[in-house]
Order: C-alpha cells, then structure tokens, then sequence
C-alpha cells in the first residue's frame, strides 16, 4: 500500500493493519471454500472484493506467488494435517480439499512432496 501523508505523521500501524486485514481475509475466504470445487478466481475475487488485477497483485507482494499457487497452498496445508490425523483416506481427503478428481490430487501431491498421500502419512507413523 502506497500512502502519501502530507503535513500528517505517517501511521505505520493503520497501514499494516489494513494490509494484514486484506491477507486475513483472503485467508479466510480461501479456507471457508476449501472444500468448494468450483471456487476459482473469481469467487475469490467477489468474496475479497477487490477486482483480479488487485487480487494477483497483492498475493503477489505478500507470497511471491499466483493466486492459484495461493490457494493450493492451503489445500496443501489442509491435506498435510489430514494425512497426520489417519482418520480419513486418500479420496476424501481429496474431496475435503476441493479437488474433484482424486487421481489427479494424488499425481499433484506427489509432485509437489515427491510422495504419494499415503507415503506421506506412513512417514507419521513409522518415525
């Protein structure tokens, strides 16, 4: 964010709380659409309010990283706690996550931690 302040002392702390505020709740509209296989960009974008050009912007700046590089991370995340927790397979994992196709979430998971689901999970258990 960009703010010129003229004959006013700058309020760093306003600035970084209403940076921190856009990132919480782009945080928070992606986790509450976690399991939403039609979410994309823009969904994000309306839940956010804020228009694509500013949403890839800002992620951008906060994370180095694409708007759908952003929200797989969080999938990621999720899947990651749910493989430590056993409690649910592969295939509703990949739901839980929003990926509609539970082949193509293994594929992707493997190539983004160079194990399958499962490996990932066993490593929990036998370590």
């Amino acid at each position: 964010m960009h703010y010129i302040t003229i004959g006013t002392t700058f309020d760093q702390d306003f600035v970084w709380e209403t940076y921190n505020d856009l990132l919480k709740r782009a945080i928070i509209v992606v986790e509450d659409n976690m399991r939403n296989e039609q979410f994309d960009i823009a969904l994000f974008c309306s839940e956010l309010g804020v228009s694509r050009a500013k949403l890839f912007l800002k992620i951008k700046e906060w994370s180095n990283c694409t708007h759908n590089e952003f929200i797989l991370y969080f999938r990621m995340k999720r899947t990651s706690e749910l493989l430590m927790q056993r409690t649910i397979n592969s295939s509703q994992i990949s739901q839980e996550v929003g990926f509609k196709n539970p082949k193509y979430f293994s594929k992707y998971f493997k190539k983004k931690f160079g194990l399958t689901p499962l490996e990932y999970s066993n490593k929990f258990i036998f370590s």
